[in-house]
């Protein structure tokens, strides 16, 4: 059987519903987590600090019909030469095989379209498969804050420039 990927550009509410299964098992717990720190600052604008609706820059990441991976990020309301890199994921059994590179690729030439510079992340400091993939792909660490998200949450900061 020959794998065929195929990258596409879609949007938060379109994987909802469209693809329920997948929303339920990758991002449903990550909106609840938005939606928590957007009532904790009271403003949907104040976190996170990036323009536009992250919802609708989304790239997904399918073989043979079934999606495999993808990939948010969105450009600061500060500094539109700033993006970031707000989740990425691809299923076990296709990673270590260029899906996330592909969806990186597609999220920074959008980005690059944009009249971004550079693109930011965190990760946590003990995830050493995402920091090998973000450090082959040319972030560099520029920070790590003890308690990031709460106490005793410790992140690494990485930048990688366009």
């Amino acid at each position: 059987e020959t794998n065929i990927l195929t990258i596409y550009k879609t949007n938060i509410d379109r994987l909802h519903d469209n693809h329920p299964e997948f929303w339920r098992q990758r991002l449903s717990f990550f909106m609840w987590a938005w939606r928590s720190a957007v009532f904790r600052h009271g403003r949907s604008d104040s976190f996170p600090p990036h323009s536009g609706d992250f919802r609708k820059s989304v790239f997904v990441a399918e073989c043979n019909g079934k999606i495999i991976g993808y990939i948010l990020g969105g450009i600061h309301l500060e500094d539109k030469t700033r993006g970031k890199l707000i989740r990425i994921g691809v299923g076990n059994g296709y990673q270590r095989k260029d899906c996330g590179t592909k969806l990186t690729e597609a999220l920074f030439g959008k980005m690059r379209e944009l009249g971004v510079k550079s693109v930011h992340l965190t990760v946590a400091e003990d995830n050493i498969p995402a920091l090998s993939f973000y450090k082959k792909i040319g972030f560099i660490q520029t920070d790590a804050r003890e308690n990031y998200f709460y106490p005793d949450i410790p992140r690494l900061m990485l930048e990688k420039m366009l």
